[in-house]
């Protein structure tokens, strides 16, 4: 049987890869969006925003250490 911790990782990392196909905007419709699933869910809208907020900025962190190891790793030409 799988414990709920490990659910919770799978689940996160469906939704981080789904937030990196398919990107994210974040508008009034959105905003509308995330809480009528909050409280079918059962969650404060507060709660929910948070949970986003907080996956966005790990994934755009992940991306941006990503773009860096990426670059530095590059051959550079010479400088004149």
């Amino acid at each position: 049987m799988m414990t709920e911790a490990r659910k919770g990782e799978i689940a996160l990392k469906i939704f981080k890869r789904k937030i990196m196909r398919e990107g994210f905007t974040f508008d009034q419709n959105t905003r509308r969006e995330v809480g009528n699933v909050a409280a079918e869910i059962g969650i404060s809208l507060d709660e929910a925003l948070q949970f986003i907020g907080t996956v966005v900025g790990e994934l755009m962190a992940e991306n941006l250490m990503a773009m860096n190891s990426s670059r530095s790793a590059a051959p550079r030409g010479k400088r004149r």
